[in-house]
């Protein structure tokens, strides 16, 4: 047996089944026929075990099939966002040089302002790679190699939007860039692709898919729900204290959570400043319910290209004479000669 067909071997429950013939895997050199043939005959020999037997055998199978799935897209990830000679969709473009001083400051803010907002103390290494988008600025998207309080290394995918004639910046995103595991050398892309689909509908067979175990970010249906509320509070709270602000919490807009380690909440906050003035931030919480903690990972403002001006407006109706309240909702960008009314309610009528 080859390299391939012992290691599978060796991970697969043990049973009187026969492996297939292993001179199918010569077609496409080590690697995927031998697999897929193993895959296939496997799941085509459980079929006829006692029905217990069956579902045991197939669940023990499931992690395996998981584990191999998770490498493969992880490596197909990698290659995807891989550094190209051509102009990424969407108007981002590959930073040259990522020693280049203004990227470096960019970089250092990045890190700063995280630190701020999740009160934690990373230090930047280097600058990994990154690039560039024109907007009303510049979206600067960074890969950053930090160390921790305890001097590990780990990756950091940072937004930053800056306006230099306005001598603005701001944090969008940070988040952390979780390591793949290095297949890409052992399997090419088309083997890749293939395998990715032989270990999903093979999975599927073993096991149908359940609702909410993807990982994916799920919308919250109730708002008002008193443990959103808590979540959003503390939000403010501690932004407030990071940042020595004193919003306080209207109503919480949207929101979604993941299952983590825990789970995060990124909710869109409807905030009051000080003067009354109301605005909307993002705000995205860690919490581990069992061990009361409770993190703010990121608060941030939202912006408009332009200005939006909410206003309450008292009118008469012409034929009843009926006067009402009505909340209006227009967008402006002056530069552009640009008005568009996106919302007009009626509040109240007298």
């Amino acid at each position: 047996m080859d390299h391939w067909t012992e290691c599978l071997a060796s991970m697969l429950p043990s049973s009187d089944w026969a492996p297939p013939p292993h001179q199918n895997s010569a077609c496409f050199g080590h690697g995927y026929l031998t697999l897929s043939a193993y895959l296939t005959a496997y799941t085509n020999q459980t079929r006829s075990p006692p029905p217990t037997a069956t579902r045991t055998t197939m669940r023990s199978l499931v992690p395996l099939l998981f584990l191999l799935l998770s490498a493969v897209v992880s490596t197909s990830c990698a290659l995807a966002s891989a550094p190209s000679s051509r102009k990424a969709l969407g108007g981002w473009t590959p930073i040259k040089n990522t020693n280049d001083a203004h990227v470096r400051e960019i970089a250092e803010f990045a890190v700063a302002e995280h630190n701020k907002q999740a009160n934690a103390s990373l230090a930047l290494s280097k600058v990994v790679k990154g690039e560039t988008q024109v907007v009303a600025g510049t979206n600067y998207r960074l890969v950053l190699q930090v160390k921790d309080a305890s001097g590990a290394r780990v990756k950091y995918q940072a937004v930053v939007w800056e306006k230099p004639w306005e001598n603005f910046r701001q944090l969008t995103s940070f988040k952390l860039v979780h390591p793949s595991i290095a297949m890409g050398s052992l399997l090419p892309p088309l083997l890749c692709s293939l395998l990715v689909s032989t270990l999903f509908a093979t999975s599927h067979a073993l096991d149908p898919p359940r609702k909410g175990l993807d990982g994916g970010w799920t919308a919250i249906e109730d708002l008002n729900d008193p443990h959103v509320l808590e979540i959003a509070e503390f939000a403010v709270s501690e932004h407030n204290k990071l940042e020595k602000t004193n919003l306080t919490l209207r109503k919480v807009e949207g929101g979604e959570s993941q299952a983590v380690a825990g789970t995060k909440y990124r909710l869109v906050l409807e905030v009051r400043d000080g003067s009354g003035a109301s605005a909307r931030y993002e705000a995205v919480v860690w919490e581990k319910r069992w061990e009361r903690f409770k993190q703010l990972a990121s608060f941030y403002k939202l912006v408009v290209a332009g200005i939006n001006y909410k206003l309450v407006l008292e009118a008469k109706d012409g034929g009843a004479g009926v006067v009402s309240e009505y909340e209006a909702v227009v967008w402006e960008k002056t530069w552009e000669h640009f008005r568009r009314l996106t919302s007009f309610k009626l509040l109240e009528a007298h």
